[in-house]
């Protein structure tokens, strides 16, 4: 294995792995990382909109999350970059909208749980196989088009509406990181096409004739 691959295998398990340590942290250190309702200035604990999404007070409320986690990086449809943005995502917007319904004062308690994240990576990678031709990934589409229908009816049968709502953020989220994604890829030259134009503008014109992106290439 080369040490590429090696270090874009510990990205890839490095997401399981920091929610399995956050776990076992004594009370004291998880509290202060839970997203509590508005009864201060949102500016005054702003890390919570991210680090409330590595807490979990069960292995029962941890594992569901872990599990799903799991299986959408065995798929490897995404890359681990797109994992953790996708994650990071959806776990700052389920933050935003349990901290703006608490401005309403429609949330009691405080949030913290890894599903928003979750839901963000499920549904982003179920929009990538969405949007693929392959075989391979319309199957990964529909296992986890029907893996999340399920996930949601549990979902809006054990939990309030207010932590659906959340679940639902995290979920658009991902959807949103993974259509810039492909939105930005589109846009984005061909590699071999593009390498070649530029060693065609050096021969021709000189490599001072170069931009700063085309330096780059070389």
């Amino acid at each position: 294995m080369s040490g590429k691959t090696f270090t874009k295998e510990i990205n890839v398990i490095l997401l399981p792995l920091l929610l399995l340590c956050v776990a076992m942290l004594p009370v004291g250190i998880t509290e202060e990382m839970v997203l509590q309702p508005s009864a201060q200035p949102w500016y005054r604990e702003l890390w919570t909109l991210l680090t409330y999404g590595f807490v979990h007070y069960s292995w029962q409320h941890l594992i569901p999350s872990l599990v799903m986690l799991v299986l959408i990086l065995l798929m490897r449809t995404l890359s681990s970059r797109q994992v953790w943005i996708s994650y990071l995502s959806g776990v700052m917007a389920g933050g935003v909208i349990f901290y703006l319904l608490s401005l309403l004062d429609m949330v009691e308690g405080s949030l913290y749980g890894a599903s928003a994240g979750v839901a963000g990576v499920v549904c982003a990678a179920m929009a990538y196989g969405a949007r693929s031709r392959q075989g391979t990934l319309t199957l990964v589409f529909g296992i986890g088009l029907v893996v999340f229908i399920a996930y949601l009816v549990l979902v809006l049968f054990r939990e309030s509406s207010i932590i659906s709502l959340v679940h639902l953020a995290g979920a658009l989220a991902g959807v949103g990181v993974q259509f810039l994604y492909r939105r930005e890829k589109a846009k984005a030259p061909n590699d071999e096409a593009y390498s070649r134009e530029v060693l065609l503008k050096v021969r021709t014109s000189g490599y001072s004739a170069l931009t700063d992106e085309e330096r780059r290439v070389l």
